[in-house]
């Protein structure tokens, strides 16, 4: 894990961020965000059915970096950017609003 203060818009530090901050408290917001990508996920059979094709780790990482890019997806949709302070993880609006996504203990 490596965190820094930034600010970026990019789908691929976006990700990088998700996958970090995973580790951490998730606001309400980003709670949404999870359980909506979660039941698309569940929803789609074709996925599923490739998903249970394939050996237990190889399942496991395909279905999260799945999760990762579509939450990232979501997020791009709602902000124009994101940014990391202090050891929190915040989407920008396009006025320019900050939305608190996660929080982590960097104890």
């Amino acid at each position: 894990m490596f965190i820094k203060n930034q600010k970026f818009a990019d789908e691929d530090t976006l990700i990088e961020m998700l996958f970090d901050f995973g580790l951490g408290e998730a606001s309400p917001l980003m709670q949404e965000v999870i359980q909506e990508v979660s039941r698309m996920i569940e929803s789609d059979i074709e996925l599923t059915n490739h998903l249970r094709s394939l050996d237990e780790e190889d399942a496991g990482e395909l279905l999260s970096d799945i999760q990762l890019e579509q939450q990232a997806k979501k997020l791009q949709q709602q902000f124009s950017s994101f940014a990391v302070s202090k050891a929190r993880l915040y989407g920008i609006t396009a006025e320019g609003e900050e939305k608190l996504l996660y929080e982590i203990d960097m104890v």
